[in-house]
């Protein structure tokens, strides 16, 4: 939310979001605010609800907007229960909905008209989410160790890491163990080139890692850093996923398979948001292909993708 606040903010939008904690939601009111963002878990809370059947708050609410609504479906990507109590509101107020997802299988469209009681005569716009400047590769693998399989990765970062050719780069690992592994072996690895001022503090770290415990202070330092280039790659669990919108980024590798296409679609999305060329390789160790993903979605992936075995050593010089 504070990545798409911030945004509109700086077109002159003003926003306000549920985690600040500069204004009471009492005084939402009489606000001046245009947007307001607030998570479905906040909306259960009473103060919420309370503003919700405000008179005066309904006589400036025009429209109701339910971002990622797949999270309504237990077949969508990252499951929240909430999210289907948020049908709720209409009965309380009268205005528009609009329900988005990047992921709407025919499953998941149907779990949101269930869910969120919306009418048969409502509209349904939807395009195939084909992403053809996306080149999808999938890697075999020899062993399970990462120093071998990502060997490509960090000569292609000794190389680059200190100069904008290097590609802005997401790594997403299945654990927050994993993140750390991954993360800590590029910092020993590239050594000081890993830091983009000559006093090496945490501030000017070229190769950073993201996961839900991340402190927000932290969260919002690496966000910032990785969008003016100062930072290159992102080491990250699915935290580094929905809501964020980041230009440039090249290139998404997934250490371990994910677990379902749709949690893999929504993380190769972040690459190539302007239509440039991007890559992401997926390597898939035996241990990571859990029962969880099912045959259907690899069957996808081969299917419809376009995936081809290819040397990603040589993707390493050409940026």
């Amino acid at each position: 939310m504070k990545d798409q606040a911030s945004q509109l903010q700086e077109s002159g939008i003003k926003c306000w979001l549920s985690c600040d904690d500069c204004l009471p939601v009492k005084d939402l009111t009489h606000a001046d605010v245009s947007k307001v963002y607030v998570t479905p878990e906040a909306l259960k809370q009473t103060q919420w609800r309370r503003l919700l059947c405000y008179p005066m708050f309904q006589t400036r609410l025009c429209f109701f907007a339910v971002d990622e609504a797949h999270c309504v479906s237990d077949w969508g990507y990252e499951f929240r229960p909430e999210f289907r109590d948020l049908s709720e509101i209409q009965s309380v107020v009268d205005v528009p909905l609009l329900a988005i997802t990047a992921t709407g299988t025919e499953r998941v469209r149907e779990d949101i008209v269930k869910y969120l009681q919306i009418s048969d005569n409502a509209f349904s716009i939807a395009i195939v989410p084909d992403r053809p400047n996306i080149t999808l590769v999938v890697k075999s693998t020899g062993s399970e160790r990462y120093e071998e399989e990502l060997q490509w990765l960090l000569d292609y970062a000794r190389v680059h890491i200190d100069n904008e050719s290097m590609a802005k780069t997401i790594i997403f690992c299945r654990s927050y163990r994993m993140v750390y592994g991954v993360w800590s072996w590029l910092l020993d690895a590239i050594g000081l080139k890993v830091y983009a001022e000559e006093k090496h503090t945490v501030k000017g770290r070229r190769v950073e890692m993201f996961t839900a415990s991340t402190t927000e202070k932290d969260k919002n330092r690496i966000l910032d850093n990785f969008k003016n280039g100062r930072t290159r790659i992102i080491v990250s669990t699915v935290a580094f996923g929905m809501g964020v919108n980041i230009p440039n980024v090249s290139l998404v590798v997934h250490w371990g398979a994910p677990k379902s296409f749709l949690t893999y679609w929504q993380e190769v999305g972040r690459a190539g948001r302007e239509e440039k060329q991007a890559l992401a390789v997926l390597i898939p160790y035996k241990r990571s292909c859990l029962k969880s993903m099912c045959v259907d979605d690899f069957t996808i992936i081969n299917n419809y993708c376009i995936c081809q075995e290819q040397d990603t050593h040589s993707f390493a010089y050409k940026g």
